[in-house]
């Protein structure tokens, strides 16, 4: 989906910036709607409370490690944590899917401690001058107390399928999402930042 949001803050105020692949997230009567926009500048992702229309959420791209935040944010609720998932880098990069974590919507703006959920692309390369198998764009179902990673992994940008991985947790942090096993390539590379590996 593409629109606009008419929500104004310092940060967003281009209403003719297009928005990508929104998502809501409803609690107590509130909904709250995340996309990613463009911003020229490695791109963003927003949350806005719908109710008053203010932005509670803006996430950028960490450019010490990413080259940009690519698509797909994601909230869900574990426990009184909120976790923020989202996709960065180009597909045949270092495209993989990232989280982070904090005890009310609104610390997800001020904590810029990002977690690698997914494997990337360059890890998965047989060779440099051959495509890799990334993953990402995802989605997080609860089935009773368990939670389950929809999500999909493509070849460059060619060729998705969609997998589901159950989500593994240690105290407040993921576990990183394994590649499958018909996946060869580089070697695997631990989480940022002390997150669970």
């Amino acid at each position: 989906m593409i629109g606009t949001n008419d929500a104004i803050s310092s940060e967003n105020t281009n209403n003719r910036v297009p928005r990508i692949d929104s998502e809501q997230f409803t609690e107590n009567g509130i909904t709250y709607w995340s996309y990613t926009w463009f911003t020229g500048n490695g791109n963003a992702n927003s949350t806005v409370n719908l109710l008053n229309n203010e932005i509670i959420n803006n996430t950028y791209p960490n450019f010490t490690f990413d080259e940009g935040i690519t698509e797909a944010p994601f909230i869900f609720k574990r426990n009184s944590i909120y976790y923020f998932l989202y996709s960065e880098n180009n597909y045949d990069s270092k495209y993989q899917m990232y989280y982070k974590k904090a005890t009310s919507l609104s610390e997800l703006s001020t904590n810029t401690n990002s977690c690698r959920l997914t494997f990337n692309s360059w890890e998965t390369r047989p060779d440099k001058h051959s495509h890799g198998y990334n993953a990402g764009h995802g989605s997080v179902i609860q089935i009773g107390t368990e939670y389950y990673l929809i999500y999909h992994i493509g070849n460059g940008n060619f060729e998705r399928s969609v997998y589901v991985s159950k989500l593994e947790f240690v105290g407040d942090e993921i576990k990183q999402i394994p590649a499958p096993s018909f996946i060869g390539g580089g070697e695997h590379v631990g989480n940022l930042f002390g997150c669970a590996s």
